[in-house]
């Protein structure tokens, strides 16, 4: 899948945080911003958060997906193995 999609804001659990997310290409990428806009954290390099389910694991304690699921529905649609891991972020999230 080559598609690319983002940023899209993501509330945090810190409101001094900003955070952004998105998929590119090969898989999903985040980056968490303090109240000064330094990076407090980012990920997202080739085959390091392949599945959506590795996005939301790497991003839980900073951002609020709980909240945010309108956002984990559209980003489910870049997961190659969407059937077999949507019981799984159902979890995740609570939905």
């Amino acid at each position: 899948m080559s598609e690319v999609a983002g940023p899209y804001p993501v509330l945090c659990r810190d409101p001094s945080y900003e955070a952004a997310v998105g998929h590119h290409g090969y898989g999903f990428w985040f980056r968490v911003l303090d109240e000064r806009g330094a990076e407090v954290d980012a990920g997202g390099a080739l085959d390091e958060l392949t599945h959506l389910k590795d996005l939301l694991e790497a991003t839980w304690i900073y951002l609020d997906w709980p909240n945010e699921r309108a956002l984990v529905d559209q980003l489910r649609r870049f997961d190659p193995a969407l059937h077999s891991e949507k019981p799984e972020i159902t979890q995740l999230i609570g939905a």
